[in-house]
């Protein structure tokens, strides 16, 4: 039987020839098949056998009378031509009889970017931000409003005066009366393991004092001190350290010749005599005395000169030591005014200590507890340690720890070594492995609350919410995508960026409590990525906000505790201070605000000017040849545009605008003419520079970069930081401002 034949002309798609190619041959056919299986009777699953075989023959003698359909056969005959070749097909119109049919995507990939997000977090939008960061609730919102009220006004630095306007709670977010409830719980748990330990159900910490002939097999005793250049840069004073001695600076950087205090502190610098790896302040925020803990390595694990020296000799890498350091309070309240000394060395064979942090809830202040430290070794494994004793003591002493609270990490598992950690709260604490899991642990009792692979790689960043958001964690690893993951829902609550990147660099990742979210780098797989940004934990990987963009690569990262403000130091020795508001939430239009460097320390090594490997052009004089290097430390900086080095440059010289839309496209045929152009106005025609500056590969020297840095997370110093060097000195500084 023949078909009906349609009232509307049948459209066929027409190739280059006139006729249509083999493949829209075949898509006409089963669009016809398609259309005529419609006509098909309506069969309802409560018929009886009979219909199905009814359906069954007139599909059949539907094929049948296709098969014999000449128009079918005119067709499959005009899509060859002579020849036999094969025509380039073209894409087939959408075809409105056919409901089902699918259109195809109409751009080339290729040819555009497509975007993972829309609306609001699109990178050219940047308003109304409140709502969508914190909102729909009136009050998160408004309690928003209030942290950009009361930190726009300052560019750089915060202020000095948070004690006196009345808030005792390190952000809005969380209530009033939070550090005190978290020292209540952290004394009624450190309480219910002393009598774990008392009844013998838990093994409790082992140490022992040590003299310090003993001590002095893993502590580092410098034979040489250190020439210091120290003050502004018309204006610089030579000194030179002792190790563990340290001298006073004040704004100036000036030292009073009879060694006398000045009247207007604003902190202190001494050597160590080893690469400081990590610092952190002790919480203590009703204490009169403030206590920081290093981590300090001999100079010859980073040194291949001394270690190919020493390749025979038995290398102590088992050997860690834990620095603490405490700095009294003045009783007329002024701040901390006395100088900081050594109060305990830590010793332990766990291997080098990588990374330091104190838990975030501090003891009763009637305790002789200090407080828990937990910090990550060499061999893997997180150790937590409690540090007790009388900080009114004037004696150094030295502690050698056998056996610690708790160990934390899979010690069976070779590929497991922890890698990172950060503390979750009072009896939490988030480690990140080599293998790329993420795993959740109670401190007492010791249980492993939940593990997940998280990464493919080693992860070298981790960052909790805590205060307000204990439940969060960002991840980084060495290669790869970050990950933001809920530990109250894990198996759901996880989101990668979808840009993979490549972070080398330790510490470069912290919380930021007054903004709710991560301080990071920008995740790139560029080698020369020098920008750290912003990542709202509501919206993660879609809100990457560009904070600040250093002129080299970057060493170390902080974020205030009581406050939002960022510190930043580069590989050159330099540290920079600014306020992310002011490149997050104002408009794109908006000026980009300032940045302010604080310090810029330079180091070079005796083996630079003495001995055989002697690069110094200029013979050194005494004190040089004697010390262990020069170190020369700058202040007095003035604010500068929060913006990169190229843009500053390009706004100067007034490049900025539509350098971009003037670049030259370069197609196959086109072809050089002439030899290369020379000079600056070769410079000038050539715009790789906009996204690649090649100074940020400029090799400095590695003990000039600083390798750590903290904010003081107590009320009344929260203005306080502390910066470890790779040269060993280690930088106490007020760097508040009056308001």
């Amino acid at each position: 039987m023949r078909p009906r034949g349609s009232k509307k002309k049948t459209r066929q798609p027409q190739s280059d020839d006139g006729y249509g190619s083999e493949e829209e041959v075949e898509e006409v056919v089963v669009a016809t098949r398609q259309g005529r299986r419609r006509a098909a009777p309506h069969v309802s699953d409560d018929d009886d056998d009979d219909d199905f075989e009814t359906a069954a023959k007139v599909e059949d003698s539907e094929s049948e009378s296709l098969e014999e359909t000449p128009i079918v056969a005119s067709i499959r005959a005009l899509a060859r031509d002579t020849s036999g070749a094969r025509r380039q097909s073209k894409p087939v119109a959408f075809n409105a009889q056919d409901p089902t049919a699918l259109t195809r995507y109409p751009v080339d990939s290729r040819l555009t970017s497509t975007r993972v997000y829309h609306g609001i977090f699109q990178k050219l939008l940047r308003t109304y931000f409140y709502e969508d960061y914190y909102g729909p609730d009136p009050g998160a919102t408004a309690a928003a409003v209030e942290i950009f009220r009361r930190w726009i006004p300052f560019d750089v630095l915060p202020s000095k005066n948070l004690g006196e306007e009345g808030s005792s709670v390190p952000s809005p977010w969380v209530p009033e009366g939070f550090e005190t409830s978290q020292t209540v719980q952290m004394s009624r748990w450190y309480s219910r393991y002393e009598e774990a330990i008392r009844k013998g159900t838990v093994a409790g910490p082992q140490t022992e004092l040590v003299s310090k002939d003993t001590a002095s097999q893993y502590t580092m005793s410098p034979s040489r001190g250190l020439l210091l250049l120290m003050g502004t840069g018309d204006s610089q004073k030579q000194h030179l350290l002792s190790p563990n001695v340290p001298i006073t600076f004040s704004d100036s950087g000036s030292q009073p010749e009879d060694n006398t205090e000045p009247q207007k502190v604003t902190g202190w610098i001494f050597d160590v005599g080893g690469l400081v790896l990590s610092v952190a302040w002790a919480p203590r925020p009703k204490a009169a005395t403030q206590v920081i803990a290093l981590a300090v390595s001999p100079f010859a694990d980073q040194d291949f000169d001394a270690f190919q020296d020493e390749s025979s000799a038995e290398h102590q890498y088992h050997h860690g030591i834990i620095q603490i350091w405490i700095s009294p309070d003045d009783s007329s309240g002024s701040g901390a005014v006395s100088s900081p000394r050594l109060w305990r060395t830590l010793l332990f064979n766990w291997g080098r200590v990588k990374k330091l942090l104190w838990c975030p809830a501090a003891p009763l202040a009637t305790d002789n507890h200090v407080g828990l430290l937990a910090f990550l070794c060499g061999d893997g494994l997180v150790h937590v340690a409690a540090v007790a004793g009388d900080l009114t003591t004037h004696k150094e002493t030295h502690e050698m720890i056998h056996h610690p609270v708790v160990s934390l990490g899979f010690p069976r598992e070779e590929d497991s070594r922890a890698t990172s950690f950060a503390w979750g709260g009072i009896n939490r604490i988030v480690t990140g492995h080599q293998d790329g899991s993420i795993a959740l642990w109670s401190v007492y009792p010791r249980v492993c609350l939940f593990r997940q692979a998280v990464h493919h790689t080693h992860v070298l960043h981790l960052a909790t919410g805590y205060p307000s958001q204990p439940q969060l964690v960002a991840s980084h690893p060495v290669s790869g995508l970050s990950a933001f993951i809920d530990l109250s829902n894990p198996g759901s609550e996880i989101s990668t960026t979808t840009n993979p990147s490549i972070t080398p660099q330790h510490s470069m990742l912290e919380w930021s409590d007054h903004l709710q979210g991560f301080v990071s780098t920008v995740p790139s797989s560029k080698p020369l990525n020098t920008a750290v940004g912003f990542f709202h934990s509501r919206t993660f990987p879609a809100t990457p906000r560009k904070v600040l963009e250093g002129d080299v690569l970057l060493s170390s990262l902080a974020v205030g505790v009581h406050h939002p403000f960022v510190l930043t130091a580069l590989l050159d020795g330099s540290v920079w201070a600014c306020n992310p508001m002011n490149r997050v939430f104002l408009p794109r239009h908006a000026p980009p605000g300032w940045k302010i460097k604080i310090f810029h320390h330079e180091h070079v090594p005796r083996a630079r000017f003495a001995g055989a490997g002697q690069v110094h052009p200029e013979p050194a004089d005494e004190p040089a040849r004697s010390s262990r290097g020069i170190s020369r430390v700058l202040q007095g900086f003035e604010p500068v545009t929060n913006q990169g080095p190229k843009a500053i440059e390009f706004a100067a010289t007034g490049k900025a605008s539509g350098a971009k839309s003037k670049r030259k496209v370069r197609t196959k045929t086109t072809k050089k003419t002439g030899p290369r152009q020379t000079g600056p106005a070769a410079d000038d025609d050539d715009d790789t520079t906009m996204y690649a500056d090649p100074s940020k590969l400029v090799v400095h020297e590695p003990l000039s970069r600083v390798t750590a840095m903290a904010w003081n997370p107590n009320l009344d110093f929260a203005t306080w930081a502390v910066f470890g060097m790779a040269s060993g000195l280690v930088r106490i500084q007020d760097i508040g401002i009056e308001a």
